[in-house]
């Protein structure tokens, strides 16, 4: 299994296995879009444990982007990994963090401002 989730109120925490790549990445992107389908959350967290990061998760970060912005949800990007983070970043990905509590609390604190 590519990837693997949980779910607690309103917040889907999706993680990207290490060994994601080209081969795996469309059972991932069908995993993800029943997942969104299913939960219909209000934020995605995706957490990229590789320490870099190939076209395969850029991809299925990329497409999440996508799907979150067509059903109105938010997507934060976690990547524990100094290296995985500059590149993601590269990529215009700014919610970019090191741990799934700073991007739930940054999320809390933009709902919070918004409201």
């Amino acid at each position: 299994m590519p990837i693997t989730h949980d779910f607690d109120n309103g917040v889907l925490v999706i993680r990207l296995n290490e060994d994601l790549d080209i081969s795996n990445r469309g059972v991932a992107l069908w995993e993800l879009e029943a997942l969104l389908r299913g939960y219909r959350p209000r934020h995605l967290v995706m957490v990229v444990a590789a320490p870099h990061i190939g076209p395969a998760v850029l991809s299925t970060v990329l497409r999440a982007e996508r799907r979150c912005q067509e059903l109105g949800a938010t997507l934060s990007v976690v990547a524990p990994e100094r290296e995985a983070q500059r590149q993601l970043r590269s990529h215009h990905k700014p919610h970019v963090y090191e741990t799934i509590a700073q991007a739930v609390a940054a999320e809390e604190s933009a709902g919070a401002a918004a409201a």
